[in-house]
């Protein structure tokens, strides 16, 4: 006859296996985190940061970017944007990890 303790440790597996086919397990691997949030696989999250608009996509618990766009006061400017900045005449490039403010000369 089974012990408490056998019947505790076959629940246990039991458990474990059903939470795992449920898709529970997995999920935990491929959310991704941002200043202690998690957001789900496919997610798009926007940091704006000084000069730079980020746009990343969680791809299997990692952080990609998507794309990458200009700062200016605040707003999120695409690639290839021309303004006057400071009197002078710049456009964003995408640089491939951040975007970029360059006079054009």
């Amino acid at each position: 006859m089974a012990s408490k303790v056998h019947i505790a440790v076959i629940c246990i597996f039991l458990c474990s296996v059903i939470c795992i086919l449920d898709g529970c397990e997995r999920q935990r691997y491929i959310r991704c985190e941002a200043f202690g949030k998690f957001y789900d696989n496919g997610k798009i999250h926007r940091i704006i940061h000084r000069k730079t608009c980020l746009h990343l996509e969680c791809k299997h618990h990692r952080w990609k970017y998507v794309k990458n766009e200009c700062n200016f006061h605040g707003v999120c400017h695409p690639a290839g944007k021309v303004m006057i900045i400071g009197g002078v005449k710049h456009q964003c490039y995408d640089t491939g990890s951040n975007g970029k403010w360059l006079k054009v000369l």
